[in-house]
Order: C-alpha cells, then structure tokens, then sequence
C-alpha cells in the first residue's frame, strides 16, 4: 500500500528542539514568531555540513568538488538561474549558497524560491552519499526550532513542503486522505494543490474552485459516472443503502455536499466572495467527504 507521511519533530527525536522545548518552559518563554531568516541559514548550514562530512573523497580531491558542483549545477537549473562549476570544495563557496543566501525573507517571492530550493533538494540523487531521509528530519527540525508554517510531507520517497498560514495539516483529515488518493492521481494532484497553494492576492476562489473539482473527480470514479456533483445525490445514496450505512448519516451527507456546492456556486464560480477564514472549513470538509466513502471502500476490502 502507498504511504504519505509527515515528518514529524517532537522532544523525542530531537534533542535540540527538546533543549529548546524545555529552556522556553522553564523560563515561561512563548515563542510564536516565524524566523524566515534563521531558517535560510540553518537550511544552508545543515547541507555544507553534511557535503562536508559525506561526499565522497575516495583518496581524490577532486571527486569531492566534482560531487558538489554537480548538485549546485542541476539544482540552480531546475531554479532557473546561472551558476558556473569553481575549485571550491564546500558548498559555502559555491554560487548557488550565495544566491539562496542572498534571498531576503520579508519577500514572498524570494521566500518561495527558498522554499523550491529545499524541496529540490530533499529530492536530489545524492547517490546514497547524503541520505535524503536525513536531510528532511533536519530540514523538519529547522522549521519547528523557527516556528516556519510550513509541513514535509514523504509520499513513497517524494518530498514536499506544504506552506500554510496556520497549522491545519493534521492526519486523519489531510495526511491519511492524501495516502488514500495515490489510487486516484488526478484527484490526489488537484487536492494537494490546493493544500500547497499560499493564501495571497485574494486567490480564494481558485481554491474553493478546486476543492470542489477534487471532490467531484473522486465521486465519480467511485460511483463510475460522469455526473456533476450536483447530479450525484441519488447515486451517493444509493451507494450508501448497498454498503448499510445508516439512513441519518447518508441523508446528512447528501445536505451537507448540497449546501457544499450550492456555496462554490453562489461565492466561487458566479462570484468571487469567498472569506478567507471559511477556506480550512472547506478542506476539512472536503476531507471528510473523501475520508468516509475511503473508509466504506477499506472496510469492504476486509470483508471479501
């Protein structure tokens, strides 16, 4: 079975955010504040030091340098910018460091780049040299000594970073759906855009928009029809008689999908007065649409 999973700190897989877990307690420190700075920082200085400690040497100097200009080189094209190869044998002189480290963090757009740099990175064949696993704990491990809204996420040795304004990500709802939809690709696409995709420039419809689209995908290959989401009130039900759900809990799904796209029609797709506090609600609910036909699908799996 496909796995998504989030990489997850804790006082018990991370010494140093425990001593900092434990000095803030000790002192009543309340430390909420993003450290966008200190993240670009402590991001770079944990890929010098792990180059510095495993890329291959092998007797030959220039095997080391080789290692590290390749990484810069395919990192900085897939970012889109110039870079040439130097005799430099840490990363901390190389031109893609100072690029990143150059990046200002009160601006989103080079916030972004950063963050497409860690991503691209967490990615990168680093041909069992530097462990990936090892980079995304510690990358993980910045974002919660920082406080970074943001979240990692493994699915099946794919890495990415989830950015959000606030700490939604939770498992049942957002993680456990996003392992279900492997089976559903153009679903799973569609919804983890959405999950990915920051709350600027009032883009709040193309969100709701894509919510909706998400869910009606995944209805219809379900139910193995074409139907709009509007059209699909009597096939759910139907569907939930011949899996004996109960009488109360499919009328409520069937109220609560319609009022569901009656809002994307009267706030998203003939208008555009979507609120911004009344996007996480539609995720979870999203969510919880998916969740429970994906919970009917599991149990009649065990069954047969």
């Amino acid at each position: 079975m496909s796995n998504t999973q989030e990489i997850e700190i804790t006082t018990k897989n991370s010494k140093l955010f425990a001593q900092k877990d434990a000095f803030n307690k000790r002192w009543n420190i309340v430390d909420n504040t993003e450290k966008k700075e200190e993240f670009k920082t402590r991001c770079l200085t944990i890929l010098d030091n792990e180059f510095y400690k495993h890329s291959p040497d092998n007797g030959v100097f220039s095997d080391r340098i080789s290692y590290i200009n390749d990484y810069c080189l395919d990192i900085s094209s897939d970012l889109g910018i110039s870079t040439k190869a130097n005799t430099f044998d840490n990363f901390a002189h190389k031109d893609l460091y100072n690029y990143i480290n150059k990046l200002k963090m009160n601006d989103i757009q080079d916030y972004r780049q950063l963050l497409l740099f860690l991503q691209l990175s967490l990615n990168y064949d680093y041909k069992e040299y530097i462990l990936n696993e090892t980079i995304a704990l510690r990358f993980a491990e910045a974002m919660k000594i920082c406080n970074i809204n943001a979240k990692i996420l493994n699915d099946n040795g794919s890495y990415e970073i989830y950015p959000s304004d606030i700490d939604f990500l939770d498992k049942p709802l957002i993680t456990d759906v996003l392992n279900w939809l492997n089976d559903f690709s153009n679903v799973k696409s569609i919804f983890s855009k959405v999950l990915k995709t920051e709350r600027i420039n009032n883009n709040y419809r193309n969100i709701v928009d894509d919510l909706r689209l998400s869910l009606e995908l995944f209805l219809k290959k379900v139910l193995n029809n074409n139907k709009s989401l509007e059209n699909q009130k009597s096939y759910i039900g139907e569907y939930f008689k011949n899996n004996d759900v109960s009488t109360e809990i499919s009328n409520m799904y069937v109220v609560l999908m319609d009022y569901y796209a009656k809002y994307n029609d009267n706030h998203a797709k003939h208008n555009d007065s979507v609120i911004e506090i009344e996007i996480d609600y539609l995720i979870y609910l999203t969510s919880s649409f998916i969740r429970f036909i994906m919970l009917i699908e599991e149990q009649k799996k065990n069954v047969l």
